[in-house]
Protein backbone atom coordinates (compact mmCIF):
# COMPACT_ATOMS: atom_id res chain seq x y z
CA UNK A 1 0.00 0.00 0.00
CA UNK A 2 1.41 3.47 -1.02
CA UNK A 3 1.99 5.96 1.83
CA UNK A 4 -1.34 7.80 1.55
CA UNK A 5 -3.29 4.09 2.29
CA UNK A 6 -4.76 4.37 -1.55
CA UNK A 7 -4.39 1.14 -3.63
CA UNK A 8 -3.60 1.36 -7.26
CA UNK A 9 -6.06 1.19 -9.74
CA UNK A 10 -5.64 -2.97 -10.77
CA UNK A 11 -6.98 -1.99 -14.69
CA UNK A 12 -3.09 -1.14 -16.26
CA UNK A 13 -1.73 -4.36 -14.22
CA UNK A 14 -3.99 -6.47 -16.11
CA UNK A 15 -4.22 -4.85 -19.20
CA UNK A 16 -0.30 -5.53 -19.09
CA UNK A 17 -0.45 -8.78 -17.75
CA UNK A 18 -3.74 -9.53 -20.70
CA UNK A 19 -1.89 -9.02 -23.55
CA UNK A 20 1.33 -10.50 -22.46
CA UNK A 21 -0.49 -13.30 -21.79
CA UNK A 22 -2.24 -12.99 -25.46
CA UNK A 23 1.11 -12.66 -27.15
CA UNK A 24 2.84 -15.50 -25.44
CA UNK A 25 0.04 -17.69 -26.63
CA UNK A 26 -0.23 -16.55 -30.46
CA UNK A 27 -3.33 -14.61 -30.19
CA UNK A 28 -3.82 -11.23 -31.55
CA UNK A 29 -4.39 -8.45 -28.47
CA UNK A 30 -6.99 -5.78 -29.66
CA UNK A 31 -8.50 -3.04 -27.08
CA UNK A 32 -11.47 -1.16 -27.16
CA UNK A 33 -11.06 2.25 -25.88
CA UNK A 34 -13.86 4.86 -25.19
CA UNK A 35 -13.05 7.94 -27.69
CA UNK A 36 -14.94 10.50 -25.79
CA UNK A 37 -13.41 10.63 -22.47
CA UNK A 38 -11.12 13.22 -21.68
CA UNK A 39 -7.05 13.00 -23.11
CA UNK A 40 -7.86 10.21 -25.76
CA UNK A 41 -6.23 11.13 -29.15
CA UNK A 42 -7.40 8.80 -31.67
CA UNK A 43 -8.12 9.08 -35.14
CA UNK A 44 -11.99 10.09 -35.23
CA UNK A 45 -12.76 8.90 -38.62
CA UNK A 46 -12.90 5.32 -37.34
CA UNK A 47 -14.28 5.48 -34.25
CA UNK A 48 -17.67 3.78 -34.31
CA UNK A 49 -20.54 4.55 -31.68
CA UNK A 50 -17.85 6.48 -29.77
CA UNK A 51 -15.47 3.59 -29.15
CA UNK A 52 -12.47 2.06 -31.14
CA UNK A 53 -10.98 -1.23 -31.34
CA UNK A 54 -7.80 -1.09 -31.90
CA UNK A 55 -5.08 -4.07 -32.76
CA UNK A 56 -2.05 -3.76 -30.46
CA UNK A 57 -0.26 -6.36 -31.99
CA UNK A 58 3.82 -6.11 -32.62
CA UNK A 59 3.01 -6.42 -36.12
CA UNK A 60 -0.28 -3.58 -35.93
CA UNK A 61 1.59 -0.93 -33.88
CA UNK A 62 4.70 0.76 -32.90
CA UNK A 63 6.24 2.33 -29.45
CA UNK A 64 3.54 0.99 -27.44
CA UNK A 65 3.88 1.66 -23.98
CA UNK A 66 1.22 1.00 -21.16
CA UNK A 67 2.25 2.65 -17.92
CA UNK A 68 -0.19 2.90 -14.87
CA UNK A 69 -2.07 5.93 -16.30
CA UNK A 70 -1.73 5.97 -19.92
CA UNK A 71 -1.40 3.53 -23.43
CA UNK A 72 0.31 5.04 -25.98
CA UNK A 73 1.26 3.34 -29.14
CA UNK A 74 1.92 4.69 -33.36
CA UNK A 75 -0.76 2.80 -35.45
CA UNK A 76 -1.54 2.99 -39.33
CA UNK A 77 -4.83 3.72 -40.27
CA UNK A 78 -5.37 3.28 -43.71
CA UNK A 79 -1.12 3.84 -44.45
CA UNK A 80 -1.29 6.88 -42.30
CA UNK A 81 0.42 6.91 -38.92
CA UNK A 82 -1.25 8.40 -35.58
CA UNK A 83 0.13 8.71 -32.57
CA UNK A 84 -2.14 7.18 -30.19
CA UNK A 85 -3.10 8.20 -26.43
CA UNK A 86 -5.86 6.18 -24.22
CA UNK A 87 -5.95 7.14 -20.85
CA UNK A 88 -5.66 3.87 -18.71
CA UNK A 89 -9.58 4.69 -17.80
CA UNK A 90 -11.23 5.12 -21.42
CA UNK A 91 -10.07 1.43 -22.39
CA UNK A 92 -12.55 -1.28 -21.58
CA UNK A 93 -11.30 -4.55 -22.74
CA UNK A 94 -8.76 -6.27 -23.96
CA UNK A 95 -9.19 -9.55 -25.87
CA UNK A 96 -7.83 -11.99 -28.08
CA UNK A 97 -9.45 -11.26 -32.28
CA UNK A 98 -9.19 -14.87 -32.87
CA UNK A 99 -11.74 -16.36 -29.91
CA UNK A 100 -12.83 -12.87 -27.68
CA UNK A 101 -11.08 -14.42 -24.60
CA UNK A 102 -9.81 -11.21 -22.66
CA UNK A 103 -11.10 -9.11 -19.92
CA UNK A 104 -13.71 -6.23 -19.78
CA UNK A 105 -13.29 -3.09 -17.33
CA UNK A 106 -15.56 -0.24 -16.47
CA UNK A 107 -14.70 3.46 -16.33
CA UNK A 108 -15.47 5.16 -13.07
CA UNK A 109 -17.38 7.93 -14.86
CA UNK A 110 -18.50 5.91 -17.95
CA UNK A 111 -22.39 7.04 -18.07
CA UNK A 112 -21.00 10.89 -18.18
CA UNK A 113 -19.32 9.90 -21.45
CA UNK A 114 -21.77 8.24 -23.03
CA UNK A 115 -24.34 9.88 -24.62
CA UNK A 116 -28.50 8.67 -23.80
CA UNK A 117 -27.24 5.90 -21.98
CA UNK A 118 -30.28 4.68 -19.27
CA UNK A 119 -28.79 2.54 -16.36
CA UNK A 120 -30.29 0.17 -14.72
CA UNK A 121 -29.90 -1.35 -11.02
CA UNK A 122 -30.55 -4.58 -10.57
CA UNK A 123 -31.70 -6.57 -8.07
CA UNK A 124 -31.44 -9.86 -7.56
CA UNK A 125 -33.89 -11.87 -5.09
CA UNK A 126 -33.94 -15.71 -4.05
CA UNK A 127 -37.51 -16.04 -2.76
CA UNK A 128 -37.77 -19.50 -0.86
CA UNK A 129 -40.97 -21.36 -2.68
CA UNK A 130 -43.50 -22.02 0.22
CA UNK A 131 -46.43 -24.91 -0.69
CA UNK A 132 -49.07 -23.49 -1.95
CA UNK A 133 -51.66 -25.98 -1.05
CA UNK A 134 -52.54 -28.84 2.32
CA UNK A 135 -51.64 -31.40 -0.12
CA UNK A 136 -48.21 -30.00 -1.22
CA UNK A 137 -47.24 -29.56 2.42
CA UNK A 138 -48.61 -33.12 3.07
CA UNK A 139 -47.20 -34.76 0.39
CA UNK A 140 -43.43 -32.72 1.31
CA UNK A 141 -42.95 -32.28 -2.08
CA UNK A 142 -39.61 -30.19 -2.60
CA UNK A 143 -39.69 -26.80 -4.43
CA UNK A 144 -37.25 -24.71 -6.38
CA UNK A 145 -36.17 -21.38 -5.25
CA UNK A 146 -37.34 -19.11 -6.90
CA UNK A 147 -35.44 -16.03 -8.71
CA UNK A 148 -36.89 -12.38 -9.26
CA UNK A 149 -35.10 -9.94 -11.17
CA UNK A 150 -36.32 -6.76 -10.39
CA UNK A 151 -34.60 -3.38 -12.17
CA UNK A 152 -35.27 0.26 -11.68
CA UNK A 153 -34.48 3.26 -13.27
CA UNK A 154 -32.26 5.75 -12.04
Amino acid sequence: MNSQNKLTPPNPYLIRAFYEWLVDNNLTPHILIIAKIPGVIVPQDYVEDGKLVLNISDEAVRNLIIDNDVLECDAQFSKITHHIIAPISAITAIYAKENGVGMTFMPEDYSKYVQNTKTKKVSLSLIKKEPNSPKDKKNKKSSNPKLTVITTKD
